[in-house]
C-alpha cells in the first residue's frame, strides 16, 4: 500500500506531520534531512514545525 502524497498547501498533515515532529524532537535531524527522508519540500517541514509550535503555545495559554 502506498501513501498519498502530501497536500500542495505547503503544510504536512497526518503521518507526514507526525513524522516531522518526532524526527525534529529527537534532536538528531535538521529540516533539510527530514525533508529528504520524507521526500517533501523543506519549506513544508518548516511550516509544519512552526504551526505545531504555535499550536502548543496556544494550548499552554488556554490551560492557565
Amino acid at each position: 500500500m502506498t501513501q498519498a502524497p502530501p497536500p500542495p498547501s505547503g503544510f504536512l498533515v497526518g503521518t507526514h506531520a507526525m513524522a516531522v515532529i518526532v524526527l525534529w524532537s529527537s534532536g538528531q535531524f535538521d529540516t533539510a534531512e527530514i525533508a529528504a527522508l520524507l521526500h517533501v519540500r523543506e519549506d513544508a517541514v518548516y511550516r509544519t514545525l512552526h504551526t505545531a509550535r504555535d499550536g502548543a503555545r496556544l494550548d499552554a495559554r488556554a490551560s492557565r
